[in-house]
């Protein structure tokens, strides 16, 4: 069955997926993303777009991201094809070019998968369908680029072409919430200075004014590496969601 217009397939990528045919699967995420907005309105299609950075040996894959930014404009989504080796600097940059959120007064908060069926990443094992689906699809992430906890965006971006069951939603908050210090809502700066780190991340920026830093000197990054940790713990074991990436601190 040929690609639609809707879906090209890069030169090079086979049309078959283990879990059945891409084009297909492709189009049913499109529709999961259509029902699934805060509004209850289509999310408007951006099209494709295809970034070749990271590991040449990486074969390219497709992942589908919504972003509804600024906060009361209609829900947009877009098939990129990446390897999922791609940096993290090269991510966030893509996605703010994407969804036009740095240039328009937003930074990206997080990335959080979410997931249509059930996370397979923590899906307990077991003998019903999902269990055992979630083991394979475990062992062979592991086999291929390993496993880690929380997984590494290279783990998520695999898992995803593996199950194709899941796209990422593109969390945004204003410049003043984003530069806000992790231990007391101070300001950690103002955009000139986070410009880079903002335009390059995918899952924020995490630090401390000066005050905090003053008041807890080298303890700090032990301080904002815990929070972190715990924060990206616990929004892992939400049903149906696992944020990934990594942060600025």
């Amino acid at each position: 069955m040929p690609s639609s217009v809707g879906n090209p397939i890069p030169p090079g990528i086979a049309e078959t997926h283990k879990m059945g045919n891409r084009d297909e699967l492709l189009d049913w995420l499109r529709g999961y993303i259509n029902s699934t907005t805060a509004d209850g309105h289509p999310s408007e299609d951006l099209g494709i777009h295809t970034i070749l950075a990271g590991d040449p040996t990486d074969e390219v894959v497709p992942i589908l991201f919504r972003c509804q930014w600024p906060a009361d404009a209609r829900s947009r989504h877009i098939l990129i094809w990446l390897r999922p080796s791609i940096s993290d600097a090269d991510f966030g940059t893509v996605l703010n070019d994407q969804f036009g959120i740095f240039d328009s007064g937003g930074a990206i908060h997080k990335t959080v998968v979410n997931w249509a069926r059930f996370n397979p990443f923590y899906h307990p094992d077991g003998p019903d369908g999902a269990g055992l689906t979630a083991t394979v699809l475990r062992e062979e992430v592991a086999r291929s680029v390993g496993l880690d906890d929380p997984p590494s965006l290279k783990q998520v971006f695999t898992m995803i072409n593996l199950s194709m069951t899941a796209y990422v939603e593109v969390h945004v908050k204003t410049m003043a919430e984003m530069l806000a210090c992790q231990l007391c809502g101070g300001s950690i700066g103002e955009v000139g200075e986070w410009e880079q780190p903002l335009r390059e991340t995918a899952n924020g920026v995490m630090g401390a004014c000066k005050h905090c830093g003053d008041r807890h000197g080298w303890k700090i990054v032990d301080i904002l590496a815990r929070l972190l940790n715990e924060e990206l713990r616990a929004m892992s074991g939400q049903a149906g969601q696992a944020p990934f990436g990594s942060r600025y601190a």
